[in-house]
């Protein structure tokens, strides 16, 4: 009885670890779509499409006219909302980034489906989908900023806003045991190493 437990319980761990780090590697693209008296539109059919790999993906919208494409590899995208008795409404060059969620709200007008609306995909600066704070750091950022002290990841921790510079950083291969002691981020503690 214990190992069919014990292997139930692997297997558990195993598939849930599996989940969790495929939402670091894609992003989400939610959104609502409306009719021009902000109703729902129920059932539009929303497709997207990654120009440079051929990528694409669609799903409808729910009973509130909501949808949520999961999953998608990161890139730039070109999104399609299609509604019976609607105009297509079209966003292009939507730019979906991993671990991240990007909106785009659709206000579809009547009208035949061959009339299109198109617009340009502007960035939504509120992440109001999500709850979290994070930093993005291009590798382009990498290999060009200049970084105090050491070069290594806790040297990054000090260019996010929000933080305070480590007290002692010395990782490097021979000594990872004394890596940067404690680090704060708005006041809280973040990690704590012993020497």
């Amino acid at each position: 009885m214990k190992t069919r437990t014990l292997l139930i319980l692997s297997a558990l761990a195993v598939l849930t670890a599996g989940f969790a780090l495929g939402q670091l590697l894609y992003g989400n693209l939610v959104g609502n779509v409306t009719d021009p008296q902000q109703g729902s539109v129920v059932n539009a059919t929303v497709t997207l499409r990654n120009n440079a790999t051929g990528f694409s993906a669609e799903t409808k919208t729910d009973d509130r006219g909501a949808y949520d494409a999961r999953n998608l590899p990161p890139g730039v995208y070109d999104v399609k909302i299609v509604a019976t008795g609607f105009t297509q409404f079209e966003a292009k060059d939507v730019t979906i980034a991993a671990n991240n969620i990007a909106r785009i709200d659709a206000a579809l007008k009547i009208g035949s489906v061959s009339e299109v609306i198109t617009i340009g995909a502007e960035a939504v600066q509120l992440q109001s989908d999500k709850s979290d704070l994070h930093t993005d750091i291009s590798s382009k950022e990498l290999t060009q900023l200049s970084v105090g002290g050491y070069r290594n990841f806790q040297s990054l921790l000090d260019l996010v806003p929000g933080t305070t510079p480590g007290l002692f950083q010395n990782a490097s291969t021979d000594s990872p045991a004394r890596a940067n002691h404690q680090r704060q981020w708005h006041g809280a503690q973040l990690e704590q190493h012993a020497h």
